[in-house]
């Protein structure tokens, strides 16, 4: 049988740190960090990096960019998704995982920030009556001597009840705005955060050799709440779902960090898979260092 590969040399001791509580949903686990009590999600990346046979385990393509012995790219998405205002890829560990009635094997997993508040798009819906506030059912009667049912109706309401009028506090409107701004920030500049000095904006933690990554996926149910805890008024605001992000090869040109920089971001349309690098080549010949807002 062939040796199995470990692909992250620090899988077996992160695995210590962490106990799990549920099984949230198939491969994906709520786990609790042993020191603090923090939750995090634990998903079961077992079967993207490897391939399961009878002569032992495989990497698969996807196992050949994130293993150590390749590209090891689980530690460059572990930078880049590595925000307060991200779902945040937090960190990955194994174990030896044993389902009812079968052997126990080991298992991958990574390790990502838990939102156990839901998303924005569950504030939008709106609330269901309750059963005691729905109208009555017309009254019935029953007749003396035979089954028959007398139907009478509804007397019409001396009061017209209005829905109640739902909002979101200004307050938590622009928590949700400025929360949403510097993920978006750190995705497409890699600045860290921007706080005033006196009169000046200041950009910190900024990366002048940094690939622009578009989310292109903004919507309410990628916007993620957690739980305010101690003395919070709102708790934290995460953006996630990155199945659709683009990350693109024009970095910000050198020189003054505070020059605001005029390269243009070039992907395929968020219903395309990828655009074609010729086709690519074609609009930036066209376009030139500026990218306008529509091509005509």
């Amino acid at each position: 049988m062939k040796a199995i590969k470990t692909p992250y040399p620090d899988f077996n001791n992160n695995g210590l740190k962490y106990e799990f509580v549920t099984e949230m949903s198939a491969d994906i686990w709520k786990i609790s960090r042993k020191s603090d009590r923090m939750e995090y999600l634990a998903q079961n990346a077992t079967f993207m990096v490897f391939e399961d046979d009878k002569d032992g385990r495989e990497l698969t393509d996807f196992g050949h960019l994130l293993t150590s012995d390749g590209e090891d790219l689980v530690q460059q998405i572990t930078l880049v998704l590595n925000h307060p205002n991200l779902v945040s890829l937090v960190d990955s560990f194994a174990i030896d995982f044993s389902p009812a009635g079968s052997y126990s094997s080991k298992q991958w997993f990574l390790v990502w920030d838990y939102c156990d508040a839901g998303n924005l798009g569950n504030l939008f819906v709106p609330p269901q009556p309750r059963p005691q506030d729905r109208p009555s059912s017309p009254s019935s009667k029953k007749r003396d001597g035979d089954g028959d049912t007398e139907m009478k109706d509804i007397p019409p309401a001396t009061e017209v009840q209005e829905e109640p009028k739902m909002f979101l506090p200004e307050s938590f409107c622009w928590h949700i705005l400025t929360s949403v701004l510097r993920a978006l920030a750190w995705l497409h500049d890699g600045v860290r955060d921007v706080v005033v000095r006196g009169k000046i904006w200041e950009r910190i933690g900024e990366d002048l050799d940094w690939s622009p990554m578009l989310h292109r996926n903004i919507t309410p149910q990628n916007i993620f709440l957690g739980h305010p805890r101690r003395r919070e008024s709102y708790g934290p605001v995460k953006l996630g779902n990155y199945g659709r992000l683009f990350v693109s090869g024009h970095c910000q040109t050198a020189g003054d960090k505070h020059v605001p920089t005029f390269s243009k971001v070039i992907g395929p349309h968020p219903s395309q898979d990828y655009t074609p690098l010729d086709d690519l080549i074609a609009v930036d010949t066209t376009l030139g260092n500026v990218y306008p807002y529509q091509v005509s």
